[in-house]
């Protein structure tokens, strides 16, 4: 007994050791990609395109943490359980509801995004006139939210040098989107760049988590409901940290734009 235990502990360690690798190196690409891509940016757009990207980004942010109902954090500990249980059925039921779920989030973050564009167009501009822009910036909240519950399900599982690859293959997606966009259109380009980096990071996210669970949702409304409500009541903790950090970096960004400029909030980015 004594044996097998610390052959389990020694592959537990092996297991932490690999992946800590891998994560590690696959960072320190992103680091890298994300070094050219933001010194790009700066060069084509200069410091008041940096921080327009910065805004847009900071408010998408905050109403997706204020829409997901924290999904995103408490389906993996779920889908771990079910994962360690061996009970096939039981996952693939629960990660129906995870799905279910997500897209359901998801297009309630668009809604909200569309009915608050006039208040972030007067938070940032002073004036209600690009709420146009927040209206076409929708979309990306929806995808963040489906995108997060799909990161869940390959979290949960452990399929983590998925993972790895996703985000890899993200930073370099987000570079080769945004830098063509931003070279030839400029800032007219920013709120279009940012939507197409969220469809490129949801598409990458599915290639891998389809593949290991096709896609289907929950038929049984009952017990989607039962499975959905716990994950809410589980994520309130991450609704309110993720409303709180992104709150406190949008209402920066908005201090910033109204007693300063765009410029200031790239600067500020940058560092």
């Amino acid at each position: 007994m004594h044996n097998k235990g610390e052959k389990k502990r020694n592959t537990a360690y092996d297991h932490i050791i690999k992946y800590t690798g891998l994560f590690g190196g696959v960072q320190g690409i992103s680091l890298l990609t994300a070094i050219v891509r933001n010194k790009l940016v700066a060069e084509i757009l200069g410091p008041a395109g940096v921080g327009l990207i910065s805004s847009y980004n900071a408010a998408a942010t905050l109403l997706s943490n204020s829409t997901n109902f924290g999904i995103s954090f408490s389906a993996v500990r779920r889908v771990a359980e079910l994962s360690e249980q061996n009970d096939e059925q039981a996952l693939l039921r629960f990660i129906q509801v995870v799905r279910s779920w997500s897209i359901a989030t998801g297009v309630l973050g668009m809604l909200v995004c569309c009915l608050f564009s006039v208040f972030l167009s007067y938070s940032y501009f002073e004036n209600p006139n690009e709420w146009l822009s927040f209206v076409w910036l929708s979309p990306m909240v929806g995808l963040m939210a489906f995108t997060g519950g799909e990161m869940a399900i390959l979290k949960g599982a452990r399929r983590l040098r998925r993972v790895a690859m996703q985000s890899l293959l993200n930073s370099l997606c987000a570079l080769v989107i945004s830098v063509p966009l931003f070279y030839v259109w400029g800032e007219s380009a920013i709120v279009g760049s940012l939507v197409l980096v969220a469809l490129c990071t949801m598409l990458t996210t599915i290639f891998f988590s389809f593949r290991c669970y096709p896609f289907s949702l929950s038929q049984d409304k009952r017990y989607s409901y039962a499975e959905g409500r716990r994950m809410v009541t589980f994520g309130t903790a991450f609704i309110l940290a993720g409303i709180l950090g992104s709150g406190v970096e949008f209402l920066i960004r908005v201090y910033m734009m109204r007693t300063g400029s765009e410029a200031d909030v790239g600067m500020y980015n940058a560092g």
